[in-house]
């Protein structure tokens, strides 16, 4: 027999599915016993004075939930000012209508307390003045706008009383809830979700900015709203109506929460908000943890227990994991989900654009907001307008055309292409990707190309204030694609106030072909170089060829071809180095010959003496003159890094690459060089940080993983050093670079079958092409067979291998490192590189 509390808490639960005005009457059918209806009563009652209205969802198309028609019909004009369109639904205590402002003549939502409710709970009109108070505080893009308090009161007809309505007016929206969303398609994908996360801790950063907790953040309080970018929607946070003041005094009994009064959705409360606590704005970001779970799992943690009992769970049991839930679930987002999910609020992220931050790859530090860069802008992806993914190296060629062409201006901080393709698909809000960069603007825009015409739209924005700076549409020829650019380019610079020299504004125009077909044959190049796979490489040196078939001057398209021989010599290599490379050093200098001054060649041939001429000293000497014409080449800088690591100039070289990371803070590859960097210098501990911060932004990134390993095997954790490389073998199909490593762990690990099955298996690849022998001597310098070791040593030396050139900072050669074969090895190798350069 269940205890008289269990049933006046199914009693109050039942009841609340009821209107207020039905309340007394179901209670009196539902429970016989006097003591149990008056306590349950005074629950209600409670419940009332502590809800409010704007919490209910205001913008969902509903219908009546019960046979009462709606207080006004379409066509009533309210307070002389509105006129009723539409009922739209209908809460807990008010109504929700579509109006038009004859005034504005712009259409409204009118948020209406139902006068019964005001003469139940006599404090209730005075709490709702207080509400929109607090919400009219927050202004931000992601937060629906509250306009104004009004009142209106009907001459009766004869023989009826007068009535009084309270309503506010705000924003009206269009779209649908993400409890909607939810309904319907069950869960989100994390790109989509990263876009609506963004959003949310937007908002919920400029409420915590002016002191405003929300206190009832959940699914049907975020508002999607279509937009006119495809596959992109402008996410709003409603219903501020629970929220609090931080500078609420206690004695207010505002902040009071017991048992009693569920002061916000059980489902989403925070552990602190159930018991009563101090508030804070962790509270918001529980709530937070709480939307994302249900975003990325489909379901809410303790689902099937009822609103009480979910309460209870969150105080006294552990949330269970995501990935416990479905294990396909992003660890990053399993790690943020349940960091926003610690029971101790002091664990938790302490502010909202923390955990935007850390679902972009930007750490999780201390920062509680942005602070943007003077003279800095991100030129995020142009979209396809045409939605066909063959035209999508149109789109991304001429965003990054922008970008460097506006490299080229020392004033200007421009984020590099690696960072900005990161929100490819995911621009809803330019204004919060901006913070989130630190930018002081961003240029969006679309290109969409039919037969010979190409449609071009840009905006520029500024971030701190979301106003739209420029603005222009292009309907031109192809072939004036060249001048849409440098106009698009003109126009930044005039708007950012950048007073450029004449110098920098003839470079700023500056045009490295008039052949339009051979420009189109450039970006495809570029856009399959940024791939990095094996077969797209072998396209973009396709692509580049043809390109300087059609324009045997066009410098840019050499420094493209030389960097895909490069990239394919280092990491796919189908013949030697040996025959790879020379074709590489040809086209950069070729780019160089008819360009001097060209950035992009000095960094293509640095990187050709670093990894082919093993000649440091020369590689040098490029990369400082790219980057000297090119401040902003984060390429160069990363390259430059990797030239001075070799050079066991440590210090000078995690310099260098933490300048590439500025220029180019979400670049995979560089974060990963990083930790590989620090990996070489011996600092183990950061190498692993660093690794797991590139892997928060990418878990499956393959050059992370390897250098995760390779600093795991230099601390004797040879054993943890497997997982990742396996993890990296799945995500880069038989690479050999991958298995070398593997076959090393498992050997160093104790696995020698394992290792000497990866050894055959590398064997297998090389009869079948080339393999570089740097990773089969890798496997045999675990098993120790160190006569095994410089034969292959010997034939990488032979074949000019690239990472010849670390073998001098590489950790795993340290147990060779004094015998007298390998220190031959690394003087013959430095012989080459004097000749070479000589």
């Amino acid at each position: 027999m269940p205890n008289k509390w269990d049933d006046e808490k199914s009693l109050f639960e039942a009841a609340l599915a009821h209107p207020p005005e039905a309340w007394q009457s179901f209670l009196a059918k539902s429970c016989a016993e006097q003591s149990i209806r008056d306590k349950v009563e005074k629950l209600l009652a409670d419940h009332l004075e502590d809800s409010n209205f704007l919490r209910s969802s205001s913008q969902d198309q509903g219908s009546l939930s019960e046979s009462r028609p709606p207080l006004n019909a379409a066509g009533d004009v309210l307070a002389s000012r509105f006129r009723v369109v539409r009922f739209l639904s209908r809460g807990g205590m008010g109504e929700v209508y579509e109006a038009e402002d004859l005034e504005l003549h712009e259409p409204v939502a009118l948020k209406m307390i139902r006068p019964e409710i005001a003469a139940y709970s006599p404090n209730c009109l005075q709490r709702f003045k207080r509400e929109v108070l607090l919400a009219k505080r927050v202004t931000h893009p992601n937060v629906c706008r509250i306009f104004d308090f009004f009142r209106h009161s009907d001459s009766p007809a004869e023989g009826e009383d007068s009535r009084e309505l309270t309503f506010v007016s705000m924003e009206l929206l269009r779209g649908e809830t993400l409890s909607e969303r939810l309904r319907r398609v069950g869960r989100i994908n994390t790109d989509e979700a990263l876009s609506i996360v963004s959003q949310i801790t937007a908002a919920l950063d400029a409420a915590h900015g002016v002191g405003v907790l929300h206190r009832d953040l959940k699914p049907g309080n975020i508002f999607l709203v279509a937009t006119d970018s495809a596959n992109s929607v402008r996410v709003v946070v409603t219903d501020f109506g629970l929220a609090l003041a931080l500078d609420q005094k206690p004695e207010s009994g505002l902040t009071r929460v017991t048992v009693n009064e569920f002061v916000g959705t059980p489902a989403y409360m925070s552990p602190e908000q159930i018991q009563g606590l101090k508030l804070t704005p962790a509270s918001d970001i529980y709530s937070l943890g709480l939307v994302m779970y249900q975003m990325v799992t489909g379901v809410r943690p303790f689902e099937d227990e009822t609103p009480i009992m979910i309460a209870a769970n969150r105080i006294n049991k552990p949330v269970p994991s995501p990935r416990s839930v479905d294990p396909s679930v992003d660890r990053v987002w399993e790690s943020v989900i349940v960091k926003c999910l610690d029971r101790d609020p002091e664990r938790r992220f302490q502010s909202a654009v923390q955990v935007s931050n850390v679902l972009h790859g930007g750490g999780g530090g201390g920062k509680s907001g942005h602070k943007l860069r003077r003279n800095s802008i991100a030129i995020l992806p142009f979209v396809n307008s045409s939605g066909d993914p063959e035209m999508e190296y149109l789109s991304d060629g001429i965003t990054e055309t922008i970008i460097s062409t506006l490299s080229r201006i020392p004033k200007l901080h421009v984020m590099a292409h690696s960072t900005v393709f990161r929100f490819k698909g995911r621009l809803g809000d330019p204004q919060s990707i901006g913070r989130q960069l630190e930018v002081g603007s961003v240029l969006v825009g679309h290109v969409l190309q039919r037969g010979t015409m190409l449609n071009i739209g840009a905006e520029l924005v500024d971030v701190g204030n979301g106003r739209q700076v420029w603005g222009e549409r292009y309907n031109r020829k192809f072939g004036d694609v060249f001048e849409v650019q440098e106009d698009i380019a003109q126009e930044i610079s005039t708007k950012l106030e950048l007073k450029l020299t004449s110098e920098e504004k003839k470079t700023l125009s500056k045009r490295h072909t008039q052949n339009t077909e051979a420009y189109q044959l450039y970006l495809k190049g570029r856009f399959c170089w940024n791939k990095r796979t094996e077969a797209e490489l072998r396209a973009g040196i396709d692509f580049f060829t043809r390109a300087i078939e059609c324009d045997h001057a066009y410098a840019l398209a050499y420094a493209g071809l030389a960097d895909s021989y490069t990239t394919q010599a280092f990491l796919w290599p189908y013949v030697p180095p040996s025959e790879l490379m020379p074709r590489a050093r040809q086209a950069a200098a070729k780019a160089l010959s008819f360009d001097p001054a060209l950035a992009e060649g000095h960094a293509s041939m640095g990187i050709i003496d670093l990894r082919y001429e093993w000649h440091p000293d020369s590689a040098q000497q490029h990369f400082k003159r790219a980057v000297a014409l090119k401040p902003s080449h984060a390429a160069a800088h990363q390259w430059y890094g990797e030239c001075l690591a070799a050079m066991t100039s440590f210090d000078h070289a995690i310099a260098e690459l933490k300048l590439a990371q500025e220029l180019d803070p979400l670049s995979l590859i560089i974060n990963s060089v990083l930790g590989g960097i620090f990996c070489f210098a011996r600092q183990y501990e950061k190498a692993i940080e660093q690794c797991h911060n590139t892997l928060a932004m990418d878990s499956n990134y393959w050059l992370a993983l390897f250098f995760l390993a390779l600093s795991y095997e230099a601390c004797g954790k040879s054993a943890e050093a497997i997982a990742p490389l396996q993890q990296a073998l799945a995500g880069i199909h038989k690479n050999p670079m991958v298995i070398g490593a593997l076959g090393h762990a498992y050997a160093t690990a104790g696995g020698k079958p394992e290792a000497e099955q990866l050894l055959l298996e590398l064997r297998a690849l090389s009869e079948r092409g080339y393999t570089s022998p740097v990773n089969l001597a890798l496997i045999a310098l675990g098993l120790g067979d160190y006569e095994l070791v410089f034969v292959e040593l010997e034939r990488a030396l032979i074949a000019r291998e690239g990472w010849f050139v670390f073998l001098r900072v590489d950790p795993r050669f340290d147990c060779i490192r004094s015998d007298p074969r390998f220190e031959d090895l690394i003087r013959r190798a430095g012989s080459l590189g004097s000749s070479s350069a000589s």
